[in-house]
């Protein structure tokens, strides 16, 4: 499960359309905590609880059953927003996005890019920085191998 942690910058695309002003250090964190049938959860939220605190997060591949374990190790007060597919039939291998509710504030509903295709649709929230008032969109996608087009078409769909 450590080996995850190295992959973070690579399973999501972050937009951020705020001004230069922006006084806020908002901490983000991706976290691909892998489907595979040899994850163990508890081991996953216990990778989850040893990255520093951080105001938001995107994970991938996560199985449903498994939602709430992980938000729980990244904070009991947090908020999950789940996706609604997945790359197998069933709830696994589901985007989601967790946010410190004290932090950011969502704008509007959560989003589904289906035009950009793949098997888990790109999820897209609009989020206020409490503290300052600033906005910006916070997209979680999974890129899939052997597909490069992929992330150019939902950025573009965006």
């Amino acid at each position: 499960m450590k080996r995850t942690l190295w992959t973070l910058a690579l399973t999501a695309i972050v937009l951020i359309s705020v001004p230069a002003a922006f006084a806020f250090d908002l901490t983000v964190v991706a976290y691909n905590v892998e489907s595979d049938s040899d994850t163990d959860p508890a081991i996953v939220a216990q990778d989850i609880q040893d990255i520093p605190q951080s105001h938001l997060w995107a994970l991938v591949e996560v199985d449903t059953p498994d939602l709430e374990t992980y938000r729980a190790a990244i904070g009991q007060n947090f908020t999950l927003i789940e996706g609604n597919t997945g790359i197998r039939s069933g709830p696994d291998d589901r985007l989601a996005i967790v946010f410190d509710p004290t932090v950011l504030e969502q704008i509007g509903q959560t989003q589904e890019l289906s035009a950009a295709g793949g098997s888990r649709h790109p999820l897209l929230a609009k989020f206020r920085v409490i503290a300052t008032s600033d906005e910006f969109w916070f997209v979680v996608n999974h890129l899939q191998r052997g597909r490069d087009h992929r992330p150019v078409r939902a950025v573009l769909t965006f």
